[in-house]
């Protein structure tokens, strides 16, 4: 069980033109679709699961926000892909031994990207960065 394959589909970041005073920054990441997906390995096809996400900042009031849109490919037995998709039919979740390695490339990943754009757009970065203090 493992992320084999990780992809950005679409990126917008913006910035208010008169954004200023006390700036609130959140940051969500959300599933949007999960679905069965094949990898070719050897002169085969596995199983695999395709997780569509969602990474959205948004800096309050109406300074700015940034969305990443992309795909997570997740490698497990054929058995456990029939199980989680089935799960994410009928409930929308999936366990957490397959959810935390998925969810934790996505932050990863778009975190990364995150900081690099709120610099681009001089908005504060969207997560705190270490500071070090001199005595």
């Amino acid at each position: 069980m493992t992320v084999i394959a990780f992809n950005f589909r679409k990126i917008t970041a913006e910035r208010s033109p008169n954004a200023s005073g006390k700036v609130s920054v959140t940051n969500n990441v959300a599933l949007k679709k999960v679905e069965e997906a094949s990898v070719p390995v050897g002169n085969a096809k596995q199983k695999a699961l395709k997780f569509s996400y969602e990474y959205i900042t948004k800096y309050e009031p109406g300074m700015g926000n940034i969305n990443i849109e992309g795909d997570v490919l997740f490698l497990t037995a054929a058995d456990e892909v029939d199980k989680v998709l089935k799960s994410w039919k009928k409930d929308k979740k999936v366990g957490k031994e397959i959810l935390t390695p998925v969810l934790n490339t996505i932050l990863n990943k778009c975190s990364v990207k995150g900081i690099l754009l709120s610099q681009d757009l001089n908005l504060p970065t969207p997560m705190q960065m270490p500071h070090v203090t001199v005595k």
